[in-house]
């Protein structure tokens, strides 16, 4: 996996669990099933968590034309510099994407 795919992969489990309890209104740890091979994206991701009590939750249906709206900002060559750790040896990271898509 490269590094910067390692850094984001981590970032975006990290933010959901942050989403995750603050609806939750207790700490919620996730776990993730998918790939992170060439060519393959997040369609279908699942992710589980386990809450320590019940918790009501409501379903609002997501605006995907303001998030695909918002995903196109991820278009092109990004530096994702900020993203890596203290310990990385690479001198940039940057990473070129081509389609982004919400549906």
């Amino acid at each position: 996996m490269a590094r910067a795919e390692f850094l984001m992969k981590y970032w975006l489990r990290d933010e959901l669990e942050k989403a995750l309890s603050k609806v939750a209104n207790q700490p919620v740890r996730v776990t993730c099933a998918g790939r992170t091979d060439t060519g393959v994206h997040a369609t279908g991701q699942v992710v589980h968590f386990d809450t320590k009590h019940n918790v009501a939750w409501q379903y609002e249906p997501l605006d995907d034309v303001a998030m695909n709206t918002a995903a196109q900002f991820l278009l092109g060559e990004n530096d994702f510099s900020a993203f890596r750790s203290s310990r990385c040896q690479a001198n940039i990271l940057l990473e070129s994407s081509r389609i982004c898509s919400v549906e």
